[in-house]
């Protein structure tokens, strides 16, 4: 058992996701390894690494029980191929996380089709733990296309529709 935490490459800091992770980290499995990017992070518990190649993400995904992230589109849909039922918390752009909201707008699609459980705080990242241990899927077999391709032209398709019922 293990833990993958990501933050991604962003310039901005986010340091409500991390606090978050260490308010929690009794409850998570260790190892728990924490992609921290930009933002200075050092906690007992947690190996820090302010950033990991792709084949060593791929590695720490693969390998993670729970797998935390921002709601980066890329990362969100390697895990979703990857079997995993990622804890994703938006980076905003209200807290200077990002330049404009559009990770709570992916992460709200993907949590209304079961993909992804979203949290905002230390205590709704808790009350998540069990539920991803619990909802770890088989990997998602390889297809004619790459599975990436498929899931963000079924995710675009989704957010398509949705903007479409709310503009009439």
């Amino acid at each position: 058992m293990s833990t993958f935490v990501t933050v991604g490459n962003p310039t901005q800091a986010f340091r409500r996701l991390l606090d978050a992770v260490v308010e929690v980290r009794a409850d998570l499995p260790a190892p728990i390894t924490v992609q921290h990017g930009s933002t200075p992070f050092s906690a007992d518990g947690c190996m820090a690494r302010d950033y990991v190649g792709r084949e060593e993400f791929g590695d720490l995904l693969v390998s993670s029980s729970i797998f935390i992230a921002h709601a980066g589109a890329g990362c969100l849909l390697e895990a979703i191929r990857a079997g995993k039922l990622p804890i994703v918390m938006a980076r905003l752009r209200r807290y200077q996380e990002h330049i404009d909201d559009h990770q709570l707008q992916l992460s709200a699609a993907l949590e209304d089709e079961g993909r992804v459980i979203v949290v905002s705080n230390a205590a709704e990242l808790r009350a998540a733990i069990p539920l991803a241990l619990r909802h770890q899927h088989a990997p998602t077999p390889s297809a004619a296309e790459p599975p990436l391709v498929g899931m963000v032209r079924d995710v675009l398709r989704s957010a398509e529709g949705r903007l479409r019922s709310r503009s009439h």
